[in-house]
């Protein structure tokens, strides 16, 4: 079943503003493995708008509270490893360890 991938704007997830969508296809087997909104200039405006809107509380922030946080996002990215790796590989038909960026030798 095809995962599918919604924009996040403003800390929502919500589809394209035109409710428009576009399918990732693994190349080997042809199977649809995401179907992902596809933005649109409306889009992007309204995630420029809340990434200024979101600012002056970003900046208020000290730096020891940023680093904390940005630390805390590569920790959750880090801890679903094992699920982009699956993804990439499913979207691309490559392998696990290409996928994962490993390096051999």
């Amino acid at each position: 079943m095809a995962l599918t991938t919604l924009l996040r704007i403003g800390g929502q997830a919500r589809p394209a503003a035109s409710g428009a969508t576009f399918e990732r296809r693994n190349p080997l087997s042809g199977d649809v493995v995401t179907l992902a909104a596809a933005a649109t200039e409306a889009d992007a405006a309204a995630a420029v708008a809340a990434a200024a809107d979101a600012l002056p509380a970003w900046s208020g922030l000290g730096p020891n509270r940023r680093r904390a946080l940005l630390l805390e996002a590569a920790d959750r990215l880090q801890a679903r490893t094992a699920d982009f790796i699956q993804r990439v590989a499913a979207e691309t038909g490559g392998t696990a360890g290409w996928a994962g960026f490993r390096t051999f030798g």
